[in-house]
């Protein structure tokens, strides 16, 4: 067993190697049981196994690529005081069933599927396998996709942003120097890509792209204090890819820049508007960090200054 230990960042290598044969399956069952959750494990050979699993895990996220030989059954019963996790599994080699919510898949390499951690599943191999698989809160994943997803669908993976998932996927697992903090965003990109590669696939549906639209203008509404808020930082507090959320904004006529600019602007005004804070004051805090340019915008959108917008609704509000 190799352990690096950084903070709250684990990077292990396990392998029954150097177990002995009639003491390998218990020693397999308590590594996948605290490496995911408690579950029943049964083996075809009970005398002898061979495995090999690597785990990265920071306090948000986890990454496991494992290699075994001998066939594997494992049952998951339903744990609600669970944090709510889902797993995101692919094979390398070999195949795989998964079992939940009344269906079954089997994923050979260039297939994928989703399953919720937490509640009854069925795993099994039939033989020699080698996989991959993301681990992450049940809270991010629906964020990205705009709702829970279908677990123990197929979702294909050979071709275009797919075999990029896979492939990160996997030099993620295998990397042997990564810090917490570089491997949760290496978590985030792959989220993000996994979204576009179902989104290139067209399996999102009209209203998951609706729900990621709203919650893009949402973020946007609620951070434009931020000079740095644009794709990059949107996509990556979504767990969205920046070319998906470019499209998004794009099917509505508009871009990241522009949305934010007017949004900005609409938002100094009703402030200039409806309080007396310095004018300064409201175009930083609207994200503005440069008061000629926000003076310069604002007049190119309203045909006005800011000073002259607050005189103007100052002078309309006494009359009327």
């Amino acid at each position: 067993m190799r352990v690096t230990r950084n903070d709250s960042f684990r990077n292990e290598r396990h392998s029954t190697e150097h177990v002995a044969p009639q003491l390998r399956t218990g020693y397999w069952s308590d590594l996948v049981r605290r490496v995911h959750c408690p579950m029943d494990i049964q083996f075809s050979d009970h005398d002898d196994y061979h495995g090999l699993l690597q785990l990265k895990r920071s306090a948000h996220n986890q990454v496991v690529r494992w290699r075994s030989l001998e066939q594997l059954d494992i049952a998951r019963r339903a744990d609600s005081g669970e944090q709510p996790m889902v797993q995101i599994i692919t094979p390398l080699r070999g195949r795989f069933r998964k079992e939940q919510d009344g269906r079954s898949v089997v994923c050979e390499p260039g297939l994928m599927t989703i399953i919720d951690q937490a509640r009854a599943y069925r795993f099994s191999q039939p033989g020699p396998l080698t996989a991959v698989m993301l681990t992450v809160p049940t809270a991010d994943l629906v964020t990205a996709f705009g709702r829970q997803p279908r677990t123990a669908v197929p979702l294909d993976i050979r071709s275009g942003l797919g075999r990029i998932v896979q492939s990160m996927l996997s030099e993620v697992a295998e990397a042997d120097r990564l810090s917490g903090s570089a491997f949760d965003l290496a978590c985030a990109h792959l989220m993000g890509l996994l979204t576009a590669a179902i989104d290139e696939s067209g399996e999102l549906t009209e209203s998951t792209r609706e729900a990621h639209r709203r919650a893009i203008l949402h973020h946007v509404r609620t951070h434009l204090g931020n000079p740095e808020l644009g794709t990059g930082h949107v996509a990556a507090a979504l767990h969205l890819s920046p070319r998906y959320v470019q499209t998004l904004l794009q099917e509505t006529g508009t871009t990241m820049r522009d949305h934010v600019r007017t949004t900005r602007l609409e938002a100094a005004r009703s402030l200039l508007e409806l309080t007396q804070r310095p004018i300064g004051d409201i175009a930083r805090s609207c994200g503005f960090t440069d008061a000629s340019r926000f003076s310069t915008q604002f007049r190119a959108a309203y045909g006005m200054s800011p000073r002259e917008a607050r005189v103007a609704h100052t002078s309309q509000a006494v009359a009327s």
